[in-house]
């Protein structure tokens, strides 16, 4: 596999970026689109170029709140990530969870040999959770990366998309598959835990309403201060 990425200028350096590193003469292609501009007609358009240039690639994309290449970070800027394989095959499909959708479509994207999935999921309608956890009942031994999309900490409007649609509730996903393809994943939490243990009085599903009969805005104010209320809920989310 190879990797490559570049931060999105024009169409023209794009062309120039796929040519010179050879990339249009390759056959197994994921593009990832990582967006810090929440423009659902100016990301579509730039997925369709995509696919017009590279007819085969297989394309799925992020709104964010910060993006990253070359170990740098970016502010409002659209990062595009190019993963060149030999012979994994890759699949790739967008679903509206309001649109007829039900869990087991995905199922569609899973094979006998699939061995990672890459989901992006919006960042405030859906629940994440409940979707990581029926996914891995479909194949346990899955690997499973990806994230939820942003909009620059506003809390206002994410989408996740391909080069055909968009959605603001559901998620976008690309399965790889191939016996020669070999994944690794870890992660790092880093929570330490402060104040005292506390029982949850007040939830739904995974939304937390209550600690100790106490709602979680008043949690909040007790342990950061009256001073968290400005930006909730987007800057409380180092202390879940």
């Amino acid at each position: 596999m190879k990797s490559y990425s570049l931060t999105y200028k024009s169409d023209i350096e794009l062309e120039e970026f796929i040519k010179f590193n050879g990339i249009d003469k390759l056959s197994n292609i994921l593009v990832q689109i990582f967006s810090g501009e929440i423009d659902d007609n100016k990301l579509l358009n730039l997925a369709k170029h995509i696919k017009y240039i590279l007819p085969i690639s297989q394309i799925i994309g992020s709104t964010t709140a910060g993006e990253i290449v070359d170990a740098k970070m970016y502010e409002k800027s659209i990062i595009i990530s190019f993963l060149c394989f030999d012979s994994t095959i890759v699949k790739t499909k967008l679903f509206d969870f309001e649109n007829k959708f039900e869990i087991s479509d995905i199922s569609n994207l899973i094979y006998d040999d699939t061995k990672a999935l890459i989901i992006l999921s919006d960042g405030l309608k859906s629940n994440a959770e409940y979707l990581l956890n029926e996914i891995s009942k479909m194949k346990p031994d899955l690997t499973i990366a990806g994230g939820r999309a942003g909009d620059f900490l506003e809390a206002s409007r994410t989408f996740v998309f391909n080069n055909n649609d968009f959605t603001e509730n559901g998620c976008v996903i690309a399965s790889l598959s191939g016996d020669d393809l070999i994944v690794n994943n870890d992660y790092m939490l880093n929570w330490t835990e402060i104040g005292k243990k506390m029982i949850v009085t007040k939830s739904k599903n995974n939304q937390l309403f209550e600690l100790d009969g106490i709602p979680i805005i008043d949690i909040y104010k007790k342990y950061l201060g009256d001073d968290i209320m400005d930006g909730f809920p987007m800057n409380t989310t180092e202390f879940p």
